[in-house]
């Protein structure tokens, strides 16, 4: 049986020549191709950012590695924002159980009142939630 991924693959090499989009042969050169991404994007502008907010998805936290890392990717493209990633526990181990474990109807309304009382969040924000 042919896996889905190469049934797509196969599916979509000739759209891509068609279109003349390059095609994209192994893992490695998108990753190259993603890593170069911020790079491309950056470009001065007067305008400053709308704060960000973040909120780690089920089995993370808001201080791990990758949340921190997405973050400083955030801060490259634009320098200057603010961005609060919420944690539900000052405690890394409570905050990434409480993902999995909470109840998310209150910790919403916890958040909401967090969030209320931010300053730099005053004027509006944006947020992206993972896995929520």
């Amino acid at each position: 049986m042919i896996p889905r991924f190469s049934l797509l693959f196969i599916a979509l090499t000739p759209l891509c020549n068609a279109l003349s989009i390059p095609k994209i042969s192994s893992k490695i050169e998108l990753d190259i191709r993603h890593d170069n991404l911020g790079l491309q994007l950056q470009q001065p502008t007067d305008k400053h950012p709308h704060p960000l907010v973040l909120w780690h998805g089920l089995g993370d936290s808001a201080h791990s590695s990758g949340m921190t890392e997405f973050a400083e990717l955030i801060k490259q493209v634009h320098p200057g924002i603010y961005i609060h990633s919420i944690s539900l526990s000052d405690d890394q181990s409570a905050d990434q159980k409480a993902g999995w474990f909470g109840d998310v109807n209150a910790q919403v309304d916890i958040v909401a009142t967090e969030l209320s009382t931010i300053p730099e969040l005053k004027n509006g924000f944006d947020a992206i939630g993972f896995s929520r």
